[in-house]
């Protein structure tokens, strides 16, 4: 199934962290396309840096939940620590925005993502 994955960083060095997580991605997933890398002000809290952001497109055969989990890992693995507040900074965010035509909304997964 074709899975839109987002990702943002808005601390340390953005760009090397953008490029650890499509390492980690490729690595265990299968990685089909990414997005050119653009910067974007930050979304909810106004006062932090800008972030580098870009989408992905992996073919992807486990579950949402087992994905979300796998992205979760990815993020530790890169340095994410759990935010004092909702859309802080962060070394790095991944999001499933898109998971092939499937509509989900549960505590822990909403699926598309979106923020309008």
């Amino acid at each position: 199934m074709l899975v839109y994955l987002g990702l943002g960083s808005n601390l340390g060095d953005r760009m090397t962290n953008i490029v650890s997580a499509l390492i980690f991605l490729k690595n265990q997933l299968q990685l089909l396309n990414v997005s050119s890398l653009y910067e974007s002000d930050p979304w909810g809290h106004q006062k932090q840096p800008n972030f580098f952001n870009c989408v992905c497109v992996i073919d992807c055969v486990m579950n949402p939940y087992d994905l979300l989990k796998e992205i979760k890992q990815i993020e530790h693995n890169i340095g994410r620590k759990k935010n004092v507040y909702k859309w802080g900074p962060r070394v790095i965010d991944i999001d499933i925005l898109l998971y092939d035509k499937q509509i989900l909304k549960s505590p822990s997964l909403t699926i598309p993502q979106v923020h309008l």
